[in-house]
């Protein structure tokens, strides 16, 4: 008889940073990857927070694939529809586990960033209730349509949240954004949008704006 079940694993996971945390930092910045990208390279679009003194922090998500065919160049993804909720699971503990690893002190800010796909990921990584941030961007992305909308309002009432998009974005459509809209409806937290000249990327002027 077929049986599937699942067994804890200890493994190494991968993330890049920029700037350094000592003890006058007071700006730390949490940026979770696309879909398809890689942490060492999106990290480099958060240069200029690292030249004010900011530290930075990009998690790579765990599993990792050929972008084209079975060689070449190599993406990451937070998830796919296969096992998605263990997926959920495995990485909000992994980014609970980087949040605990650096016991930031309390006099420090922290901005979370989901770019994309991750979005969605930081969006149920704060849901889940574990951490507490500051700023809460949503880049290119939506809170996703299965959201705990409980345990988010609960999460973030304290939490500025920005959703953040660009003008000629291809993956944001109407369609997604009247869905965004839908969610934050029910959420009942305060929200500002910002619109950009741009498409699916973090652009530099848009970002100074945060400094």
């Amino acid at each position: 008889m077929q049986q599937e079940r699942y067994i804890n694993i200890t493994q190494q996971a991968k993330l890049a940073t920029l700037g350094e945390l000592s003890n006058d930092t007071k700006q730390v910045w949490i940026v979770l990857h696309g879909y398809g990208q890689l942490s060492q390279y999106f990290i480099r679009k958060f240069r200029l927070l690292s030249e004010h003194g900011h530290f930075v922090v990009a998690p790579e998500a765990t599993s990792r694939f050929y972008l084209n065919g079975h060689d070449g160049r190599v993406g990451a993804t937070w998830m796919t529809k296969e096992d998605r909720l263990q997926d959920i699971e495995n990485y909000t503990a992994y980014l609970n586990h980087i949040y605990d690893s650096y016991n930031f002190s309390e006099n420090i800010d922290v901005t979370v960033v989901g770019f994309s796909q991750g979005a969605a990921t930081a969006s149920r990584w704060l849901a889940s209730g574990y951490v507490r941030v500051d700023r809460l961007l949503l880049w290119s992305g939506i809170f996703p349509p299965d959201l705990d909308v409980i345990s988010a309002k609960s999460a973030l009432m304290n939490t500025i949240v920005y959703n953040l998009h660009g003008t000629s974005d291809p993956y944001l459509s109407e369609e997604k954004l009247t869905e965004q809209k839908s969610i934050v409806d029910k959420l009942q937290i305060p929200i500002s949008n910002m619109s950009f000249d741009g498409g699916h990327d973090i652009m530099t002027s848009t970002l100074s704006q945060f400094l």
